[in-house]
């Protein structure tokens, strides 16, 4: 369902550049060099003595660096939820080992990913900035994910049948069918998710960005690291200004990304009644009249996609793949797959499991009950 024109965007089509129009293309220009600059302070070497200021002067640099960590957290997030649902959507024995072990993943705590992945990359990078800053956003990308990944693969499972039987009927092949019947299917699910993950990964900021691995302590110079350094001085200043940036940051992110999705996303809604109240956004009303936008779809955007499409499609056709996606020959071999590397992994931890309990005494066992009884509680 298309939103109903109004007086504010019944033309559409306008030629007419506005103000509106070149503070729009200078924004965009701007955000972009300042995506570039951000990013250049991610490399380099990693200063284990790095002192987080608490000077306002610093939060325009640190909440920057921040808002980049999230926006990689949230793309990796939007891949590993798109592949792993529709992997557990088109395979059946998939789906019995993948969706119970992400209702596991989603139950362990943030912080309990955090010495192996912090390890595991700082080995992989040794003395760099890069490894602990991708360790970051691996823990938000943990705190974001779960949420995105089951309301997809729900959203799949939920396609009514009369849209998969005309999907048949048109012979539509893996790829057509995932870009015009699946993933807009799951399209209004994923936004109000992004929402719910987003904000699950502010929740975690400051632990994230300022962490203890054994004696080693890490920090990322951030509004999360910010604010935890001026909890820790009682700097009740630098926390009034650092809260009021994070809740100013949340509402921009909100009126300019969340809010015009929201109403965007509502094209995508199966009903045959229109809605009563249809998500209103002042911002996708210019985006929708804007010919800046216009010009940079026709011209870049489009062309673009129409040759991904082409291309895949002629690939399929080439290969002879213009079955029924459904079909049990892939779908068996793939769920083999997953089965024997789940067999792998459930076996070797098992056995790094057994080696490490044999370690631990009578004391360590009742500290452990202990602790399980309080958490519990």
């Amino acid at each position: 369902m298309t939103r109903p024109l109004t007086r504010e965007n019944e033309t559409l089509d306008r030629t007419t550049w506005t103000w509106q129009d070149g503070l729009f293309l200078l924004a965009l220009i701007a955000l972009l060099l300042v995506i570039v600059r951000t990013a250049t302070n991610f490399t380099g070497a990693y200063d284990p003595k790095l002192t987080i200021h608490t000077h306002l002067s610093v939060l325009p640099s640190y909440t920057a660096q921040t808002l980049l960590r999230m926006a990689a957290a949230y793309v990796l997030s939007l891949v590993f939820s798109l592949i792993y649902a529709y992997t557990a959507y088109r395979s059946r024995p998939a789906a019995q080992i993948l969706i119970p072990l992400l209702d596991i993943l989603q139950s362990i705590p943030v912080l309990s990913f955090l010495p192996g992945v912090v390890l595991a990359l700082i080995t992989l990078f040794p003395g760099q900035r890069l490894g602990v800053e991708i360790a970051a956003i691996i823990l938000i990308f943990t705190g974001m994910t779960w949420n995105m990944t089951f309301s997809f693969y729900q959203s799949l499972t939920s396609i009514p049948r009369e849209l998969q039987e005309a999907a048949q009927v048109y012979r539509l092949n893996l790829w057509q069918r995932f870009w015009t019947l699946e993933l807009p299917a799951g399209a209004i699910g994923l936004v109000w998710n992004s929402v719910m993950s987003v904000a699950g990964g502010w929740f975690f900021l400051m632990a994230i960005e300022s962490f203890t691995v054994g004696r080693e302590n890490f920090r990322l110079p951030g509004l999360g690291s910010f604010l935890a350094t001026a909890a820790d001085q009682g700097q009740f200043g630098a926390i009034l200004g650092g809260l009021a940036v994070l809740i100013g940051v949340i509402i921009v992110l909100d009126f300019f990304l969340w809010r015009p999705l929201i109403a965007w996303a509502e094209k995508f809604k199966f009903e045959t009644v229109e809605s009563a109240q249809v998500p209103q956004s002042a911002v996708l009303d210019f985006l929708r009249r804007s010919p800046t936008l216009r010009a940079l779809t026709e011209r870049a955007w489009l062309p673009l996609l129409r040759w991904l499409d082409t291309g895949v499609n002629r690939t399929l056709a080439t290969a002879g793949r213009w079955e029924e996606p459904t079909s049990p020959g892939w779908t068996r071999l793939l769920g083999r797959g997953v089965m024997i590397s789940f067999a792998g992994i459930v076996l070797w931890g098992t056995w790094e499991a057994v080696l490490l309990l044999q370690t631990l005494d009578l004391g360590d066992w009742q500290q452990v009950m202990v602790g399980s009884l309080l958490t519990a509680v």
